[in-house]
């Protein structure tokens, strides 16, 4: 079976990054980001189950972080500190893998939330199936112009070149069928609080919903402050949900993920020559 696991920059001195995806599933969607962190930063995204071959997606986000955990550890720098990271749901598989380490003993240095937000209440869905077409085709910063159907986005895939021509439409096919399990996964999620981990969660300037925006209102950290006993660390990013991925405010989001993987300044004296 094909790791789940996809290194997009292998070079670099700093601590390595593992990204999680978003409900569409795919590492695709960071491929601004991770020209944006350039050749310093080591980085791997993983890449849902069922997009490609016959394994069929996960309905279960802790049974997903267990998977994930396997080529992590494989992957990881003996040493190094631990950053897990994920963008929307990718957020909560995150959380749930840095919680299954801690509770085995491992030190995770944090978990970075690209704006994720706990379960509340069911996503809109379109009879149609039109809502995850739209969804998918904005993880890949594409917009689907009237009928968001799988051909339409297949077309523009494959213009800009981010799928082959004579597997797009199978391949978005197969993404919808991911989001679909996806979905029900985040729907059925309930987090365990965590012993002590750090919780860092970036919050795109522009709010998605005026139900988002009620709910920032009560609690800046949208619920993630009652799993971690320590402070959320928050970070404001220009942009929306998922412009904030995109240029030109991913320079922004960059900047504020170095200020945060960056190795503290040693405390040791500089040597006298």
């Amino acid at each position: 079976a094909s790791s789940p696991l996809a290194t997009l920059q292998p070079r670099g001195n700093l601590a390595p990054l593992f990204l999680v995806h978003a409900i569409g599933g795919s590492a695709l969607s960071f491929r601004e980001l991770s020209q944006a962190l350039g050749e310093e930063q080591p980085l791997h995204a993983f890449h849902a189950p069922g997009l490609e071959g016959e394994a069929p997606p996960f309905e279960d986000i802790s049974a997903m972080a267990r998977h994930y955990l396997a080529p992590l550890r494989e992957a990881r720098v003996p040493g190094a500190p631990l950053w897990l990271a994920g963008w929307s749901f990718g957020g909560l598989v995150a959380y749930e893998m840095a919680r299954q380490l801690e509770a085995e003993g491992v030190d995770v240095a944090g978990v970075i939330l690209l704006d994720s937000w706990l379960p509340r209440r069911a996503w809109p869905v379109q009879p149609d199936g039109s809502e995850g077409v739209r969804h998918l085709a904005r993880e890949l910063g594409l917009e689907v112009e009237g009928d968001a159907t799988l051909a339409r986005l297949a077309a523009l895939a494959v213009e800009r070149r981010l799928l082959p021509p004579a597997t797009a439409e199978d391949d978005l096919g197969r993404a919808l069928r991911v989001y679909e399990a996806h979905q029900a996964a985040f729907r059925a999620f309930r987090p365990q609080p965590s012993k002590g981990l750090r919780l860092v969660l970036l919050r795109p300037e522009q709010v998605s919903s005026p139900a988002d925006a009620a709910l920032l209102e009560q609690d800046a950290t949208g619920g993630w402050g009652a799993l971690v006993p320590g402070p959320v660390e928050l970070h404001a990013v220009p942009g929306d949900h998922f412009r904030m991925l995109r240029a030109p405010h991913i320079e922004s989001l960059a900047q504020v993920l170095r200020d945060i993987l960056r190795p503290p300044r040693s405390t040791q004296q500089p040597e006298v020559a």
